[in-house]
């Protein structure tokens, strides 16, 4: 019976998916993307959400045998980020469930634009103040 249920459970796709999918000009379609070349990471939250690892979209140039990073550089190499999936597995809702809630993981994967530049909404200037009404 352990079997069956290790098997649905580690053999299921995902129980919640969440996307970004960044827009570019004209008409606001979505940006191409290197679908080839996805970066992936497990990140981990803590205490319901109240704590989250600290975590930046870099890669390491160099060794990284070594030790720590010390020469970090852009994931997309000077490129916007241009897709940007989340996941929350069964598995994942098991062990929040296990851990009451102590210890969640979820997948994380970033794809770059093969574009350029992305197409980000123009900041509106403030409105201007209401005209001063006359005293007669």
């Amino acid at each position: 019976m352990s079997v069956v249920l290790g098997s649905l459970l580690g053999g299921s796709s995902g129980c919640y998916r969440y996307s970004w999918q960044a827009r570019g000009d004209p008409g606001l379609t979505d940006v191409p993307v290197d679908a080839y070349n996805p970066r992936s990471a497990t990140r981990w939250s803590y205490v319901w959400g109240l704590l989250q690892d600290k975590w930046a979209p870099t890669d390491c140039a160099g060794d990284r045998t070594a030790g720590p990073c010390s020469n970090q550089i852009p994931i997309c190499g000077g490129r916007p980020v241009g897709r940007v999936d989340t996941a929350f597995s069964v598995g994942s809702a098991l062990l929040m469930f296990l851990t009451l809630g102590m210890a969640v993981p979820e997948h994380v994967t970033i794809y770059c634009s093969t574009a350029g530049t992305i197409s980000v909404p123009p900041v509106k200037p403030p409105p201007p103040p209401p005209p001063e009404e006359r005293r007669r």
